[in-house]
Parts: structure tokens; sequence; C-alpha cells
């Protein structure tokens, strides 16, 4: 059974961690420069601002693996139990939202293809490749543990068996990308890793000194408004930022938001399009202009969000049973 203070913790980071996605979907040079970098010092704020929030999927997938982790699905009756609450959670919601996209989609006159490919693909509604991956992990965990316990049995000692299994996902992490457009090896990484974390919880509530936790800080900032990119560099921040972001929410609270944490899944599944049109919109009146850019960027993410809570208020008022269908009950 989590605490209290845990399960309140977890809430306020899923929340910041979904308004960090709205963030790296309000990225606009395209739409105000047309091309794919920026430069000058709205170049370095946009860059090193998305080099920030790259934190926030990585920190789904541990929490998502967190929890998925806490029953045992070697076992066919909880796993078969799972499918079933995730067909309702998981599901229906990716297909709500991925038939939502495609009315976007024709709503606003863009190229589409109906296709049972493009629709588990999420290439109707993209954010929703999230859903689409953990859904997979979740299927197939099973594997897993059995990979798992038989490694443990073979070597006839289970500390071996958590060796083999936690050497495996460093192998994933470290190694080459070797990310297609179905899986990632990223996301396969944290969400096992959330899963040891489950058998750890005492590390979630672990607390840190002040000055490593300012020197993490740091590292995670400074290295994400540097313009080195590499891919261990990468990795190394990611890691560090992940760590920084969960300790930062000790020592940083905020309680006019507890009120809006129950609609981080409704933000993450309706932004995607609201950001896109708000910033194409802008950028029409002020095409190349660097300074309304900027303040797009830093403003827009903050609006959406506030407009989305307010339509989910007004949605759980009128279509009540729709609202929770279409978030999965959340």
């Amino acid at each position: 059974m989590l605490s209290v203070s845990l399960s309140h913790k977890i809430k306020v980071a899923s929340f910041l961690a979904t308004i960090m996605v709205v963030y790296r979907h309000s990225l606009n040079y395209l739409a105000f420069f047309n091309t794919y970098s920026g430069e000058g010092v709205n170049g370095w704020v946009q860059d090193g601002i998305m080099r920030l929030t790259q934190i926030a999927v990585p920190y789904f997938f541990v929490i998502s693996g967190f929890f998925f982790f806490r029953k045992n699905y070697y076992l066919k009756d909880n796993w078969m139990g799972m499918i079933k609450t995730k067909f309702k959670t998981l599901f229906i919601p990716f297909a709500i939202w991925n038939v939502v996209g495609l009315l976007t989609l024709i709503a606003t006159k863009q190229k589409f293809h109906i296709s049972f490919h493009d629709f588990f693909m999420s290439e109707w509604y993209g954010p929703l490749w999230y859903v689409r991956d953990l859904m997979t992990y979740m299927l197939i965990i099973p594997l897993y543990q059995w990979l798992f316990i038989s490694s443990a049995n073979l070597m006839r000692n289970r500390l071996t068996g958590v060796f083999l299994s936690v050497l495996f996902i460093i192998l994933i992490y470290i190694w080459s990308p070797v990310d297609t457009m179905w899986l990632s090896s990223e996301g396969i990484f944290f969400f096992v890793l959330g899963g040891i974390l489950q058998k750890r919880e005492d590390l979630l509530e672990k607390k840190i000194p002040t000055f490593l936790f300012v020197c993490m800080i740091l590292l995670w900032v400074s290295m994400s408004f540097c313009h080195l990119d590499f891919f261990l560099f990468q990795k190394v921040r990611i890691l560090c930022g992940i760590v920084a972001f969960w300790v930062f929410l000790d020592y940083v609270k905020c309680m006019i938001i507890d009120k809006f944490l129950s609609y981080s899944f409704i933000i993450y599944v309706l932004h995607f399009y609201m950001i896109k049109i708000m910033k194409v919109g802008i950028a029409k009146l002020f095409y190349g202009n660097d300074i309304v850019s900027m303040l797009s960027f830093l403003f827009l993410p903050l609006i959406c969000v506030l407009l989305i809570i307010l339509l989910a208020k007004v949605m759980e008022r009128i279509v009540p049973v729709f609202y929770k269908i279409s978030t999965g009950g959340r």
C-alpha cells in the first residue's frame, strides 16, 4: 500500500510531466521561420527547454512500470484480469482519441489514410504512441517475467536472476538505439526500471542532502541549455533530470495545482492539435518575429492547459459518461 505522501507526489509529478509534454509540442520554429532549428536567444531558450522536458515520457514509463509490477503477471489469471482492465483504461481511450484525431484531420483538410496501420501507429494522433507502446509492454511482460524466473532457477540464485535482468536492460539502454516505428528500447528500459523501483519503494521516499540536490539541479539545467547532444551525454542528462525532478518536488510545494491533478490524462490527449492551431495562428500574424515566437513558446502551453481544464470541467457536467470512458475512468 502506497503512503499518502508518495501517492500525492506521483500525481503531482505526473501533472507537471504532462505540462512538459505540452511544451515539447509547442516548439514553433517551423511555424514562425519555416525551419527546424532556431537561432539567437529564442533558439537557445526553446532548444534548452526542449532538452529539459525530455524527461517527461521516460518518467511516465517509470511510473507505469512501478504500478504495473505490483502484481505477478506470470500467473495466467492475473494476466487475463490485467488485459480486461487495460482494455478499458488504455485501449478504449486510445481508440476514441484516434478517431478524434482523424476527425480533426478531416476538419482541417489535412492528408490522411484510413487503415489499421495508421490507427495502430497513431498516425492520426501522434501523442498516442506512448499509450500504444505501454499496451504492448503490458501484453508481452509475462515473457520478461518468464526470463527473470528462468534465469534465477537456472543459476539457482535469485540474486543472479536480478543481476542478469538489470544487466540486460542496461545493455538495451546504453547500446546504439534500436528504436523502431513501434517499440522504443528506451521505453522498455524505463518501464522495467519502474518495476525494479516497485520492489524498493523506500528509495522513492528517500531524502538526499540539499547540497547534492542543488548540484543535480544545476547539472540537469546546464546540460539542457548547452548545445552538446551526443548519445551518452543525452542519456546522462535524462537520468540526472528524472532524479533531480523527483527530489525537486520535496522542496517545492504548490497547493494550487492539487485540484487539477486528475486532469493529467485529458490534457495529454487533447493538447496536441490545440497547441498546433494556436501557434500556427499566431505565426501567421507575426511570421518571422523572434520575440513573439519565444513568448508564444513560453506562454501558449500554459494557456492551452487552462483551456483544456475548463473544457474538461464542462465535459464532466454535460457528457459525464463519455468523459469517464474517454479518460479510462481517471
